[in-house]
Formats: C-alpha cells, structure tokens, sequence
C-alpha cells in the first residue's frame, strides 16, 4: 500500500463522507507544536464555492486507531 496525495476531494452536500486510517484520510504536516491527544486543534477547510470554513479537530494517536 502507498499513500497517493489528493489534489481535491468531493464534499458532497447534505452527505456523510469518512476519513480514516488506511483509507482517505487527512495528515497536518509540518506542525511546531503537536496537540496533545484527546484536544481539540483549529483547522480552516477551504472549499471551491463555501469559501473558507473553520472546523474543531479532535486529536487522535495513530497507535489508539490501529489496534
């Protein structure tokens, strides 16, 4: 398995769409400070017509995931 970076992804209104390890998920790299696991980072996801939308988090090990 590789990871293969996405130039988008489709947000379909009013639908569920799941992130999670081994599967589509999403990565925050380069961070100075790693939230600690269990809180709550600030995230702005940008969208082709919403605009800019801010979004709360959680942190999670990858460890507590893949059990």
């Amino acid at each position: 398995m590789r990871m293969v970076r996405l130039p988008s992804l489709v947000l379909p209104a009013g639908e569920t769409v799941v992130l999670e390890p081994g599967r589509r998920h999403g990565m925050l790299e380069g961070l100075r400070d790693l939230p600690e696991a269990g809180s709550n980072l600030a995230v702005v996801l940008h969208f082709a017509r919403a605009g800019a939308v801010p979004v709360a988090v959680r942190m999670v090990r990858y460890e507590d995931l893949v059990r």
